[in-house]
């Protein structure tokens, strides 16, 4: 069995939410992030996961893969790894944890810093 098999990993636990969930998982992921040059920005899926939860309920990393991917974003690369890497900003708001500064500062270990 690789990670992704696993269902808290697996981006089709998306398809698996009810209609209400999605709503909102599609919604705050248009007000929060915005497609980001490949080169320039990258956030991995449980740091963004985690900044949907300040603010929405509980979800796996998986599902909020799905979300992303629902959403129109492809990580960087697909993986069986847990975390995925996303192209993503912040849009002006920033996040639920960071309104004051208006950006999500990303820890270095969520943060994909190759090319």
């Amino acid at each position: 069995m690789t990670d992704i098999d696993r269902v808290d990993d697996n981006p089709d636990a998306y398809d698996g939410l009810d209609d209400v969930a999605k709503a909102a998982l599609q919604a705050w992921i248009q007000h929060a992030a915005a497609p980001a040059s490949a080169r320039s920005s990258s956030w991995s899926s449980s740091f963004l996961k985690q900044e949907f939860e300040a603010v929405g309920f509980p979800i796996t990393n998986g599902a909020f893969k799905g979300a992303l991917l629902a959403a129109g974003y492809e990580p960087k690369k697909r993986s069986d790894a847990p975390d995925w890497y996303f192209a993503v900003r912040p849009r002006a708001l920033g996040s639920a944890r960071n309104k004051a500064s208006g950006s999500m500062r990303v820890p270095p270990e969520h943060r994909d810093v190759g090319p």
